[in-house]
């Protein structure tokens, strides 16, 4: 079944197998980016819905257990970001006051830049000058914790925190974002004898995506 399908001169085709073992809901797990994907037997379109864009579930029933969905999705090739344009941002009425101190921090980090390469200098920033938090429940450790502590105190904290700051950032910046969550199925993880990655609810993550 055909999903959206980016433009595949800029993208590089890679293929998933997913089988899933404990759903929760009707939510299926899918990869970013997804062009085509079959799951089990099912052809039928209409089992299917779009939560929202990206985001697929069953339209009239929960996620059977043990079904295994095949997916192909064109990721994005990192040399070729500059041609693709950001859609920009600018609220009615002006950003409102809590947001003064990131539209601060964007321009300071920014220093004038436009397009991706402000949105490299917020990436880079974070990368370079704050440390990621990988304890087993860094949220223990960061609770009560505002975005903006995380920004200028303690500069440490979970993927969350990263993927918020880089999205009001890059929209203090200009250009509309969203923070997305999902699972990371680390290749260093991956079971030398059957050749799959086991993705567990430690494995949560957080990231910022940049609309185009």
């Amino acid at each position: 079944m055909a999903a959206v399908r980016p433009n595949a001169d800029s993208h590089f085709p890679a293929r998933h197998e997913i089988r899933i073992t404990h759903p929760s809901g009707s939510l299926i797990p899918t990869p970013p980016h997804m062009s085509s994907f079959r799951l089990g037997r099912l052809s039928d379109p209409s089992f299917f819905a779009w939560a929202q864009p990206g985001i697929l579930v069953f339209a009239n029933r929960k996620t059977p257990s043990g079904i295994i969905l095949d997916a192909e999705s064109l990721v994005p090739v990192a040399a070729r970001y500059e041609s693709f344009k950001l859609t920009p941002h600018l609220p009615e009425g002006g950003h409102p006051e809590w947001k003064r101190p990131y539209l601060r921090i964007a321009s300071e980090w920014t220093a004038g830049a436009t397009g991706w390469s402000a949105v490299r200098s917020i990436i880079d920033r974070l990368r370079n000058d704050y440390r990621l938090d990988r304890s087993p429940d860094p949220g223990a450790a960061m609770a009560g914790q505002s975005l903006l502590g995380f920004l200028l105190e303690r500069k440490a904290g979970d993927s969350h925190m990263f993927a918020g700051a880089a999205a009001a950032l890059v929209e203090c910046a200009g250009y509309q974002t969203r923070m997305v969550t999902g699972f990371y199925a680390d290749d260093a993880k991956e079971d030398p004898e059957t050749g799959t990655v086991q993705v567990r609810s430690a494995d949560l993550h957080a990231w910022a995506a940049v609309r185009t």
